[in-house]
């Protein structure tokens, strides 16, 4: 098998960008629109039993002055030139310059999740500076994840149910540096190993799977096989994890699994909110014993 790169030694330094939304509306003022047309000769011209019918003055107004508002001018709509924004800033007016922070709004409103207002920031930078991550309800904890990476999603291992897990003889918690939020779940020891942990709301499009471990043993290497599904499509099946490389970060580490491309998605099998599940299961390959491994979580890393 061959070597596989983690997070950072894929993406180099800086990550991945976001991409940019553009308006669905335009910001020029429509131009030269037509004029209101009336008949030569009858405009302000007085009505009834008076009428003038000879080719004189008859309450003209002065030539060239007929009520029209300066050059340029007629039929503009009144401050129009302090609302339109400065050549170069349109995509600061409103309703533009908050479409990220829109875009959480909506996320909250869609899935009744719990996201504070001191914690929706108006930019996706802003957001990505402030490693923001924004968890689904599901006891079983997913979260959306803005970082230096870029848009993630997240699913936290500890709070997984499996074979043995509740059993303290064989599986423990700990505190680590680079936890996706704080708790790792560690196998202590362990003849029987199926972990199941899923993705629950995933958009379709194109992602980059990382597993986020950790080992003390050496000998684990290869004990494992791991299968990536969408929905009901497998992508992937490994039945020789972890290999040579991973099993030397004894801290917690991404370490990259597989690529998820959009045509993995099928289209008429989505949930009402237009989401598929993404499902990582980690089984042992025997019942030898098995030991020394800690289990983070997962990162599904949204690209181009």
């Amino acid at each position: 098998m061959s070597n596989l790169p983690t997070l950072n030694q894929y993406l180099g330094p800086g990550g991945n960008q976001f991409p940019k939304t553009v308006p669905g509306f335009s910001t020029v003022p429509e131009q030269n629109p037509p004029q209101q047309h009336q008949h030569p000769g009858n405009w302000n011209q007085p009505h009834g039993p008076h009428h003038h019918h000879g080719h004189g003055p008859w309450n003209q107004p002065p030539q060239g002055n007929w009520n029209q508002p300066p050059q340029g001018n007629w039929n503009q709509n009144p401050g129009y030139a302090q609302q339109q924004p400065q050549q170069g800033n349109w995509n600061q007016n409103q309703g533009y310059y908050n479409n990220f922070k829109n875009e959480i709004y909506n996320l909250r409103n869609q899935y009744g999740m719990q996201i504070p207002e001191n914690e929706i920031d108006q930019t996706l930078d802003a957001a990505k500076a402030n490693k923001r991550m924004y968890a689904f309800t599901e006891p079983e904890k997913n979260y959306i994840r803005y970082d230096e990476k870029g848009k993630s999603y997240i699913a936290v291992a500890h709070t997984y149910g499996w074979a043995h897990k509740s059993n303290n003889q064989y599986f423990d918690e700990k505190k680590l540096p680079n936890s996706y939020d704080g708790t790792s779940s560690h196998l202590i020891k362990v003849c029987f190993l199926d972990v199941r942990v899923d993705f629950k709301h995933v958009k379709p499009g194109n992602y980059k799977l990382f597993i986020n471990e950790a080992y003390e043993n050496a000998q684990i290497r290869g004990q494992f096989k791991v299968k990536v599904t969408v929905g009901d499509k497998e992508v992937y099946n490994n039945e020789a994890f972890p290999n040579a490389d991973m099993i030397k970060d004894k801290n917690l580490t991404e370490h990259f699994i597989c690529d998820i491309k959009r045509q993995d998605f099928d289209m008429n099998k989505l949930d009402q909110n237009g989401d598929a599940i993404v499902k990582v299961v980690i089984v042992g390959k025997d019942n030898s014993w098995k030991k020394g491994w800690t289990f983070d979580g997962l990162r599904l890393l949204e690209t181009n």
